[in-house]
């Protein structure tokens, strides 16, 4: 599992000299589905850790492109006209999220501090939405602005309780979590404010206030994404919950085994807990096939990544977002050196 992963690679094959194709079946690009903003900003990330720096330059032409009266677009058509403006939230904040990393990494520090300065932040600030949040926090920290940072980490924060449910199946004891529900990429929530503890200096209180957070964040997520000692992250046909003890196992997509990994490798480089480990080297293995059908999601050709786990076992489409965060898992997995 130990794999380095050659360029060219499958997510090479997804981007053009536009940007990253959205969806692909087994052996070729559903260019009907366009292009996404969340998929060239996640993929800037990783081609950037890749040290690929002309895929790198594609992404971040393509984030560029899409700003328009400091929104987003969220997505074109194939013949690269617009399909969606502007974007979600959760895509804005994303693309903030890979300039800032951008930023940090020294890559196109002017670029992507321009585009940056052209984002209308206030408006995506004031937006409920966690995930939102956890996004943005993240492209803050990285960025070393503390005054938004703290506001954001105080409401993340804010939003962790223990969730009691009163139906006949509920947990008495309760779990704690940010919402009533596990939805999608759930492991960015505590991992946004692990990036904000590592970013800044922090008195005692607040230190202990996101550790605590963290690990009982794990073990929610670990309560609810596990068939008994397998990995299984909720599935999108029904999200879980908290405090129902039945689940549907099914539907489950590779950005929550990969979100995991990444998750799971930064609590383990700032806590040096020993436990993690295995846990990172569990949930990484979802995708050779530690999983509910025994069976890897992974093309060894040119990892591509299965879209993920359905009814009938795994899907035989290869969509960016997957191979992104599989790529994304298997750098800090292999820098780990497990």
């Amino acid at each position: 599992m130990n794999d380095n992963i050659p360029i060219p690679n499958y997510l090479d094959f997804l981007t053009d000299d536009f940007g990253v194709w959205q969806h692909a079946n087994e052996k070729e690009i559903l260019t009907e589905e366009g292009y996404a903003l969340d998929d060239s900003s996640r993929a800037m990330i990783v081609f950037i850790l890749l040290k690929n720096v002309d895929k790198a330059n594609v992404c971040l032409n393509y984030i560029e492109k899409s700003l328009k009266d400091g929104l987003f677009i969220g997505f074109f058509h194939a013949d690269k006209t617009v399909r969606t403006y502007p974007a979600s939230y959760d895509a804005t904040a994303l693309a903030f999220w890979a300039l800032a990393f951008a930023i940090q990494q020294n890559f196109q520090k002017e670029r992507c501090s321009h585009i940056l300065s052209n984002i209308n932040l206030d408006f995506i600030i004031k937006q409920p939405y966690i995930r939102t949040k956890s996004y943005l926090l993240i492209g803050s920290s990285l960025l070393k602005n503390k005054t938004l940072s703290d506001t954001l980490a105080e409401e993340i924060m804010s939003a962790f309780s223990i969730k009691n449910t009163h139906s006949s199946d509920s947990d008495a004891s309760g779990f704690y979590w940010f919402e009533d529900k596990l939805t999608y990429a759930n492991a960015i929530l505590p991992y946004s404010l692990l990036v904000y503890l590592e970013e800044f200096t922090h008195d005692k209180h607040i230190s202990n206030n996101i550790k605590n957070i963290a690990f009982h964040s794990l073990e929610t997520l670990e309560n609810y994404m596990r068939i008994g000692i397998i990995p299984a992250p909720v599935g999108n046909r029904e999200w879980q919950p908290i405090n129902r003890i039945t689940r549907d196992i099914y539907g489950q997509q590779p950005i929550d085994a990969g979100f995991m990994v990444i998750f799971l490798e930064k609590l383990y480089r700032i806590y040096k807990d020993e436990t993690t480990l295995n846990k990172i080297q569990d949930w990484y293995s979802w995708f050779y096939g530690n999983n509910i059908f025994k069976k890897t999601l992974i093309r060894k050709t040119d990892f591509a990544c299965a879209d993920g786990i359905d009814l009938v076992g795994i899907k035989n489409h290869y969509g960016a977002e997957s191979v992104i965060v599989f790529l994304w898992a298997n750098i800090l997995f292999n820098n780990l050196n497990i």
